[in-house]
């Protein structure tokens, strides 16, 4: 496993997220660290205040709630994808 240190801007960006738990944000890259410039209660709030500060092309990203557990999965569902569209063969069974 590849282990890096968390540097100083990315301690400030985590720090920043926590104000926006279980909400949307906007981010852009500016002087080598990431910074919210907008956020909402949907991805549509965060980047229509994003773009009144100056910054159409923020990167949208969901903040979790901190008290929820998640696990990462390959399986449609986890993407929301209809699982009635895929072929026959390609359902995940229960």
């Amino acid at each position: 496993m590849i282990e890096e240190e968390i540097d100083e801007k990315e301690l400030a960006f985590l720090r920043q997220m926590e104000d926006h738990e279980d909400e949307w944000i906007a981010f852009v890259e500016k002087d080598g660290a990431e910074i919210i410039v907008g956020s909402g209660c949907d991805a549509v709030e965060a980047s229509r205040r994003a773009e009144e500060a100056g910054y159409p092309d923020a990167v949208l990203f969901r903040v979790p709630r901190f008290d929820t557990s998640y696990i990462l999965t390959n399986s449609p569902l986890s993407f929301g994808v209809d699982i009635g569209s895929l072929p026959a063969d390609n359902r995940p069974t229960k």
